[in-house]
């Protein structure tokens, strides 16, 4: 398992060491987004979209794993490879100099899909709320990528000229020539960050939805016995408790509108009283 931690940023370059190579690479933020570095902050901004049940997808308080369908891309370039080959292959009329082009490249096209839908690397995407951690998948053969959550850059994809595609969550994937991944959900890039957020912020109660709901009572029980830490990331929304008698408990220690704009796992963080107060106790 590898990881890649981001070093430094400037002018809309950001590089990666990674850890085990000491490699340093650097790549170019040139995306759609609400901060000044041309990534978007790990932060609670919108109300994420709330999900059901998933039989894709193992979630409990600790871990969010689901297996991507990377073996789509290949039967679609794949077969559509194979009808071109097919339609060449039975017509009479003689091939043109683009003709033959087509022919082969179709070919070629085919030849790689079938060699990558039987070697491609397992893909998933593994959010680690207990360690901190998640895991996206590498491009075509490279294999998957884990670092820090408050390290991955999540970028906002800004679509074609009819801005089609835009507004939709990618990550800035680390790797030799690093390019973009989409990890949405199916909302904008800001409620599926949002949501990506609120779970990985293991101080904060789980987001809601029903798929998160058999797990309530033994996080907030893990906290509670914790004495309710800070939370990690900020949050512009409420992330309220299960109940009322859970929430009243938690406001002894914190509420949320002491953590809009800020979170402990923030850099060159400015501590406030409610965080001073916690450290003293639990130090």
């Amino acid at each position: 398992m590898v990881y890649w931690i981001p070093r430094t940023c400037r002018s809309g370059v950001y590089f990666f060491k990674n850890h085990h190579t000491q490699k340093l690479i650097c790549c170019y933020t040139n995306s759609c987004a609400n901060s000044d570095k041309g990534w978007l902050p790990h932060e609670i901004s919108e109300e994420p979209i709330r999900f059901k049940n998933d039989s894709k997808a193992f979630i409990d308080e600790d871990l969010w794993e689901s297996y991507e369908p990377a073996y789509i891309g290949p039967l679609m370039v794949g077969g559509f490879s194979l009808l071109v080959i097919i339609s060449f292959s039975i017509g009479d009329e003689p091939w043109d100099l683009m003709a033959t082009l087509i022919f082969y490249v179709s070919c070629i096209l085919f030849v790689l899909c079938v060699l990558y839908y039987f070697t491609m690397p397992k893909k998933e995407m593994i959010f680690d709320r207990k360690h901190g951690t998640i895991t996206f998948p590498g491009t075509l053969w490279n294999k998957n990528i884990t670092m820090p959550f408050d390290k991955v850059v999540f970028i906002c994809s800004t679509g074609g000229h009819n801005g089609i595609g835009a507004y939709q969550l990618e990550v800035l994937k680390p790797e030799s020539m690093p390019v973009r991944g989409s990890v949405g959900l199916g909302g904008t890039c800001y409620e599926d960050l949002s949501l990506y957020t609120w779970y990985m912020d293991r101080n904060r109660p789980l987001p809601p939805g029903s798929l998160f709901d058999p797990h309530r009572e033994r996080d907030f029980q893990r906290r509670k016995a914790e004495g309710f830490p800070p939370p990690l990331y900020p949050s512009k929304i409420p992330t309220p408790e299960a109940t009322p008698k859970q929430q009243k408990e938690r406001d002894k220690y914190w509420r949320d509108y002491n953590y809009r704009h800020y979170g402990t796992a923030m850099a060159n963080k400015e501590v406030t009283p409610v965080a001073d107060k916690w450290a003293e106790r639990h130090g």
